[in-house]
């Protein structure tokens, strides 16, 4: 879990430490925290808001248009080389506060569309995490069009065979136990 850790030292001096996962934050942005912290300044709050959503514009025009449209490509090529072309796209977050449950990435067979939910951007997700959420919707998508499975909720021994053929599956899983429950706790507070 993300924490901010909040103290003074023994002059009364305020010292701010953030979890590892956060500490790529801009020095500019360093002064609105710290004074949000302090005070609860509503105008240091909306500077904050403003750089995390400029932040998330940047990750998902980054991550969708290069880095993750490579990954990829360069899955379906290893793996998957006889599907048909399927689109990768990123869906649209809910209202906030309104969703008791997410789908993290979904296979829309009709549509011939694999959906990525926009939490995904969230640059604490490792990428061999998401690659692992593709290469399961992709593993659907071949069972579907390869007419050995009915539907996309077929997890059947032919499903589990092929997906164990994701090279970081153990670590994937690994680290959706250990650290996805927090960041999603984190992330629809």
């Amino acid at each position: 879990m993300r924490k901010v850790f909040v103290q003074r030292d023994k002059s009364g001096v305020l010292i701010v430490r953030l979890d590892h996962r956060l500490k790529h934050l801009p020095s500019d942005i360093w002064p609105a925290l710290t004074a949000f912290i302090q005070t609860g300044s509503e105008g240091s709050k909306a500077e904050i808001i403003c750089w995390l959503s400029k932040q998330k514009e940047v990750i998902k025009k980054n991550s969708s248009q290069t880095v993750f449209e490579m990954n990829y490509q360069n899955i379906l090529k290893d793996f998957f080389p006889t599907l048909p072309k399927i689109s990768l796209e990123w869906g649209k977050r809910g209202k906030h506060g309104q969703q008791k449950s997410i789908r993290l990435a979904s296979f829309w067979p009709h549509k011939k569309r694999i959906v990525l939910h926009p939490f995904l951007m969230d640059s604490s997700i490792p990428i061999f995490y998401i690659e692992y959420l593709i290469f399961h919707e992709l593993c659907h998508a071949y069972l579907i069009f390869t007419g050995k499975a009915a539907d996309t909720k077929h997890h059947g021994p032919e499903f589990i065979e092929l997906e164990t053929k994701y090279p970081h599956i153990k670590k994937a899983i690994q680290w959706e136990k250990k650290d996805l429950a927090d960041l999603l706790n984190i992330f629809f507070k």
